[in-house]
């Protein structure tokens, strides 16, 4: 019966997700259908999108897409119910060299409900595809954190983003692997988000991402309160100007670890670009 109620919740929060996923992709469905577009690879009626300013639009969906600017600053701020704790997070990112950007930072943020800490964050981010030669944005991201996994030395997260603009339309999505170093807890995540440019610069939409452990077998994950699941979605908005951007999201969040936890959640962001 235990194990009846346990996947009868697991079930339900995947047909959360699957229902953001339905709607996101009908919301460009008749976006493309009332503007008439023809899916051709640049997918806009006024040429290119803009290649500089801030593309990191979003707390933790990534974007496919390196900008052209040298520089990118990018912090967020709000609190998370179901954690019931205060977020904090700030990065810069360098492009190196072509489409490889490295990027720096850290966040004060809550592994478990209620213990928050200031802890470091490194990556690497490439884009491999561009829309105009291949119809898509694609990129992938190596990173290690130690806002997760703390106690065994930090998180080491690899994500594949592919993203797709049609029209006012954006969508993007992420497929994301993590493990710690001792190679006994894993994890997989997928992230989703569907934008409108209702006016120039000024995206509006829905934002999602749902993260289950992958058959861990630490010992010890039950007496750390390791998250099985964690459930963030709601609506997102940003506007861009120039070199600057300003972005809020709110909406649910939920965290199960030996209880489930829920709340409300609310961010706020800027970014900059050099």
């Amino acid at each position: 019966m235990q194990r009846q109620r346990l996947l009868s919740r697991s079930n339900a929060r995947c047909a959360s997700l699957a229902m953001l996923a339905s709607a996101i992709l009908a919301a460009g469905a008749s976006a493309a259908r009332a503007d008439d577009d023809v899916l051709d690879p640049d997918l806009t009626r006024t040429g290119r999108v803009g290649a500089r300013g801030p593309v990191d639009l979003l707390p933790a969906t990534l974007a496919a897409r390196i900008s052209d600017d040298r520089v990118t600053a990018t912090t967020w701020a709000g609190y998370d119910g179901a954690r019931r704790s205060p977020l904090l997070t700030a990065s810069v990112e360098a492009r190196l060299v072509g489409r490889l950007a490295i990027t720096a930072g850290a966040g004060y943020t809550a592994e478990i409900p209620g213990a928050t800490g200031l802890r470091p964050q490194v990556g690497l981010r490439m884009q491999v595809l561009d829309q105009a030669k291949s119809g898509v944005d694609g990129g992938v991201a190596l990173a290690y954190r130690q806002d997760r996994f703390t106690v065994e030395g930090g998180l080491i997260q690899g994500t594949v983003a592919v993203a797709r603009r049609q029209g006012p339309v954006q969508l993007l999505g992420n497929l994301v692997y993590s493990g710690d170093p001792e190679g006994d807890d894993h994890e997989g995540e997928l992230r989703l988000a569907g934008l409108v440019e209702a006016r120039p610069g000024l995206l509006v939409g829905l934002d999602g991402r749902y993260s289950h452990d992958l058959f861990s077998t630490d010992p010890n994950r039950a007496a750390r309160e390791r998250p099985t699941s964690t459930l963030v979605v709601g609506p997102a908005a940003s506007y861009a100007r120039g070199s600057w951007a300003v972005m809020v999201e709110t909406g649910f969040s939920q965290v199960r670890t030996s209880t489930t936890q829920s709340g409300l959640t609310a961010l706020a962001g800027v970014g900059a670009s050099f």
